[in-house]
């Protein structure tokens, strides 16, 4: 059974005072002191665990905090301290023995600083309205993970890099994204009836950085013949900007080109132009006459394939 003992406690004059609770045997269990200029002590197992100086300070594992709390660890390692003497928000401070390694603290701004080595090296900076910053000299690496923009039309500033001889119009990369899409044919095929064509293979691929827009395509005819009118592919996952190419004196020119890799729907490469406003292009061949699918109406398609890209830029 476990006494509680009290030592000196009626002697307020003295040095020192104590309350302890002992076990059979006379061993301490705890204690809480009163040790020379009224610093409080907390014991445990007779030995010292919670120090609380005059002046307020408080040690955990150390008998001299030097700070309002100053936590250490075994052997003299992995020493915190919370220091109100760094800023006006105070500072929590990382020791390896007598060494600083880095500390966190908040500025007289209330922007929340990380810095490392004893020389106080600011790292990284959260501002007040959550802005996060990496100091001019340091990189921001991501060891496993994703960086993520949670917020739409936000992503990555290149306002610092050069500019180009143009005119600069952005220098925000806000998106990226790929996947796949099923192409379709809006007008110079039909399955001989006047309905749709049909097709074995059918295929759309897409990568977009920012506002550009790449796709190939692959499709594969079964039962398909032209219908006399211009080629035209549809099914863009993204519809084509209204944006003009500056002020070139024409305000409708549009984005949006490319060719046919390879096919054997005529023996003439095709090349493709867009719409604005639209999710579809048009092809030609020879600068710039209508494309027919086989080179003339009525042509039998079946077995045959068309296979191309087309580039363009979207809102």
């Amino acid at each position: 059974m476990s006494t509680l003992k009290a030592n000196n406690v009626q002697h307020l004059d003295s040095s020192s005072a104590s309350i302890q609770t002992t076990q059979g045997g006379g061993t301490i269990l705890t204690g809480v002191s009163t040790i020379g200029n009224a610093n409080l002590v907390v014991e445990s197992n007779a030995s010292e665990g919670v120090r609380i100086t005059s002046g307020g300070d408080v040690g955990i594992g150390t008998d001299n905090p030097g700070t309002e709390l100053h936590v250490q660890g075994t052997n003299g390692y992995a020493e915190l301290r919370l220091s109100g003497n760094s800023g006006s928000g105070g500072s929590l401070e990382y020791y390896d023995a007598a060494t600083k390694l880095a500390d966190i603290y908040a500025d007289s701004s209330s922007n929340l600083v990380f810095r490392t080595t004893a020389s106080n090296t600011e790292r990284l900076r959260i501002t007040t309205n959550g802005d996060t910053q990496v100091a001019a000299g340091s990189s921001l690496y991501l060891a496993d993970g994703n960086l993520v923009f949670s917020t739409s039309g936000t992503g990555i500033d290149f306002s610092a890099t050069a500019d180009g001889s143009g005119t600069m119009t952005s220098e925000l990369l806000d998106d990226y994204e790929e996947g796949t899409f099923t192409p379709t044919i809006v007008s110079g095929v039909d399955d001989g009836s006047g309905g749709d064509p049909s097709f074995d293979r059918l295929a759309g691929r897409y990568i977009k950085i920012g506002r550009k827009v790449h796709v190939d395509i692959y499709m594969r005819f079964t039962t398909a013949f032209c219908d006399g009118s211009i080629g035209r592919i549809g099914g863009l996952p993204y519809v084509i900007s209204s944006d003009s190419y500056g002020d070139v004196g024409a305000s409708s020119y549009t984005r949006g080109g490319g060719t046919s890799t390879f096919h054997n729907t005529t023996s003439d490469i095709t090349t493709n132009y867009g719409s604005a406003g639209n999710a579809n292009f048009y092809m030609y061949k020879d600068g710039g006459s209508n494309f027919l699918f086989g080179g003339a109406d009525n042509a039998d398609l079946s077995g045959l394939y068309w296979i191309g890209f087309f580039e363009y830029i979207t809102d």
